[in-house]
């Protein structure tokens, strides 16, 4: 349809993904406190069994227009999940176990498998992944603020619930409420989008409007204590959501309108995918500067009670699941009791490492932000075309107007 219907019906998708996600992180601190981790899982059985009947029952079926043979790239298909499985896999071996012989032989097989997919792609009749559309610049800047936007997100996502609970000591409940506005919020925002983006004059200024709520978000989150204001934590949460609001929707959009109408659907594709990729490159950098800062950090605080003590209960702390599970806290606290050990203290002392840990790796998620926002402006200004139908509808409509007159 119409680019301006098309942005008004992104509002509808976001409302129902914010709405059903909005109740994610409370329901799931709920379940987790009461009944365990592994319930949460168990949702997925009810909602997944009602997904499968909205589609068989009331999803319209949709016959394109054949227009030739289309051959599938199942060989590129393959090619792309082994090249970002074992791409994923390096990232997380190397800050494990630096750069052994597995991992130089996986990174090896890395290159080798996307130099093997760019041959691929380049004799593929219908190829998965078009390399003509990376010749355009205004695309890969879309492209490159989609992984972008992808690390920044799930980086939030991920460490925000850790921060409150490991480093805060609130409880699973109170972490998934705290964290609920980032959900609930990219509805907001995307309703808010709808409403100014179609009459802006430069619509990418939006993109820079979302990045630097997620810039404001971060540093806010880098900075904010256990002793912080839940309504201060609400509030980042909230520019978390209201950003991303403001920025997944339009992404889509634009990609669509630079792309053109025959492009609209791998265009759309490619632009979700670097947004996954986005995603697991952020959690997995986050994740290994938060392990190796906690883990050092455990080090130091327990270096005052001499080496033999020290490699005796860094193992057990230096786990920050002891910080996020009552029963084991509990546990090793009366363990080191018995030691003749503050435990509690030390508990205290592993919490604030945990929280300088988490607040670097949000610093980065805040740098990866900015260089977002900064690399919008190489976006050419985008005009919302009418398309013919929209446009007919309107000429007929200004017409009887004309007539009634």
């Amino acid at each position: 349809p119409d680019p301006r219907a098309r942005v008004r019906w992104q509002v509808v998708m976001a409302a129902a993904y914010g709405i059903g996600t909005a109740a994610g992180p409370s329901l799931g601190g709920w379940l987790s406190e009461h009944f365990g981790w592994r319930s949460t899982f168990l949702v997925n059985l009810p909602v997944g069994a009602l997904a499968l009947y909205f589609i068989w029952a009331h999803l319209p079926r949709y016959q394109p227009a054949r227009t030739g043979e289309v051959r599938i790239d199942w060989t590129g298909a393959a090619l792309v999940a082994l090249v970002l499985g074992g791409f994923q896999t390096l990232i997380e071996a190397v800050p494990k176990s630096g750069l052994t012989p597995g991992n130089g032989a996986l990174a090896l097989a890395v290159l080798a498998g996307a130099a093997a997919l760019l041959a691929c792609e380049r004799r593929a009749t219908h190829p998965i992944i078009p390399l003509d559309l990376f010749r355009d610049p205004q695309l890969v800047t879309l492209f490159t603020l989609s992984t972008l936007s992808g690390f920044v997100m799930f980086s939030l996502i991920f460490f925000a619930p850790l921060l409150l609970q490991g480093g805060f000591g609130l409880s699973p409940q109170e972490a998934g409420l705290l964290a609920t506005p980032i959900a609930a919020c990219i509805a907001l925002g995307s309703l808010i989008n709808t409403r100014i983006v179609i009459r802006l004059r430069k619509p990418t200024t939006i993109l820079t409007a979302g990045f630097s709520l997620l810039v404001a978000a971060s540093a806010g989150l880098a900075f904010a204590s256990r002793h912080t204001a839940h309504l201060w934590l609400e509030l980042a949460m909230s520019a978390v959501g209201i950003g991303l609001g403001f920025i997944l929707n339009n992404l889509n959009i634009f990609g669509q309108e630079i792309a053109g109408r025959e492009r609209f659907g791998i265009t759309t594709a490619l632009l979700q995918s670097t947004r996954m990729v986005g995603g697991m490159l952020g959690t997995s950098v986050v994740a290994t500067i938060v392990n190796h800062r906690y883990a050092a950090g455990v080090g130091d605080a327990l270096a005052v009670i001499g080496a033999p003590l020290q490699q005796r209960w860094q193992p057990k702390l230096a786990d920050p699941r002891v910080l996020i599970d009552p029963s084991l806290r509990e546990g090793l606290v009366a363990q080191m009791k018995a030691a003749g050990l503050d435990g509690a203290a030390l508990i205290d002392a592993v919490r604030h490492v945990l929280v300088d840990a988490i607040h670097l790796g949000i610093g980065l998620t805040g740098c990866a932000a900015l260089a977002a926002a900064l690399c919008v402006g190489r976006i050419s200004h985008i005009r919302f075309s009418r398309s013919a139908s929209a446009a007919q509808k309107s000429a007929e409509a200004r017409a009887d107007e004309v007539k009634a007159d």
